[in-house]
């Protein structure tokens, strides 16, 4: 990424105040962008509309926040290779490490999956938990400012460079008018909900093209507590899978302190409901009773959170366009997966 900065003309020190980056979001693309240009960069900002919280609890810029999230070998091996020690951290954590296919129990199609000895394994705690480790590490580096409750609106520069970011306080609407956030290099990481396209289109510059392909995929998910009993002695999740002949889903997922996800997926217009009467009637849906037996035995943490808008989409950056030096995009402002 700080390549093809540099290859555009983009990257080094102008003025005195040295080489000052500007990543928009703080979620883990942009945890983890901020501390690769640390170092690169003199300074780097991180602008983020949330404010923190202190744990590893949900919050509300993360809309997939409270649905599941695995950490597969590939990503391990990169928050190790980012992070030294990272992942001895999310073992102490609590973080569930699930070896496959030997500790999921998967349904489809009739018939269960054949269970053998494991050939990957990937962990399945909770998404903010995590973020949380992630947001402790990169955040301690000296080098790293943040920006809370604090909305990136435009842009500064024209069609042939950007040289910063307009922001103001979360909140303050119209009203107040943006202040300037100089930098040598802005990074897009504010996720599904980017501007960036309208954002390069008033300082006259070509937003990428998108390419979109949406599944209809709709689906929700709830926290409970339960012994695990009913899991069998030697699996740790459960699956049921959709097929061409019915659309349902579900599955059970352990997380970090004795917490169980459970996950209901349909399509738009038939998708899980939300509230608790309705969740666990939808699970009567599934070819297969065992999560519906699953949720009367167990004790719920929270209600049920539903989310819709699971298109997958691809900025092409990539492309040829009238696009200025100083402006990269990465994580979900770039290209989302759902589902995976």
């Amino acid at each position: 990424m700080v390549d093809d900065a540099r290859r555009s003309g983009s990257w080094g020190r102008q003025g005195t105040g040295g080489r000052h980056a500007v990543v928009v979001g703080g979620s883990l693309a942009g945890l983890l962008t901020a501390h690769v240009l640390a170092d690169h960069a003199d300074t780097v900002t991180l602008v983020e509309r949330d404010r923190f919280p202190e744990g590893a609890a949900p919050r509300p810029g993360v809309p997939q926040g409270r649905h599941p999230h695995v950490l597969l070998e590939g990503g391990q091996l990169a928050l190790e290779d980012l992070l030294p020690g990272f992942m001895a951290e999310l073992r102490a954590s609590g973080a569930p490490r699930v070896g496959m296919p030997s500790d999921m129990v998967q349904w489809q199609g009739g018939r269960w999956f054949s269970r053998t000895e494991a050939t990957t394994h990937l962990y399945t705690g909770s998404r903010g938990q995590v973020e949380h480790l992630v947001r402790r590490r990169v955040l301690a580096r000296p080098s790293i400012r943040v920006l809370t409750s604090t909305e990136a609106v435009g842009l500064l520069g024209d069609s042939t460079r950007v040289r910063g970011v307009l922001v103001r306080d979360r909140g303050a609407g119209a009203g107040q008018e943006p202040r300037p956030l100089e930098a040598h290099l802005v990074v897009d990481a504010s996720g599904r909900g980017s501007r960036a396209p309208q954002w390069l289109s008033a300082i006259g510059a070509e937003p990428a093209e998108e390419e979109t392909i949406d599944t209809g995929l709709a689906y929700a998910s709830r926290v409970y507590h339960n012994k695990g009993d009913n899991l069998g002695s030697r699996s740790l999740g459960y699956y049921v899978l959709p097929g061409p002949s019915q659309v349902y889903g579900g599955g059970v997922l352990p997380l970090e302190d004795g917490r169980y996800l459970v996950t209901l997926s349909g399509l738009r217009g038939d998708e899980p409901p939300t509230d608790e009467e309705g969740f666990t009637a939808y699970a009567a849906r599934l070819p297969h009773p065992f999560i519906h037996d699953w949720l009367r035995e167990a004790r719920p943490e929270a209600p049920p959170f539903g989310f819709r808008g699971t298109s997958n989409m691809r900025r092409r950056y990539d492309r040829p366009g009238r696009r200025p030096a100083g402006f990269l995009a990465a994580g979900d402002a770039l290209c989302t997966f759902n589902p995976i």
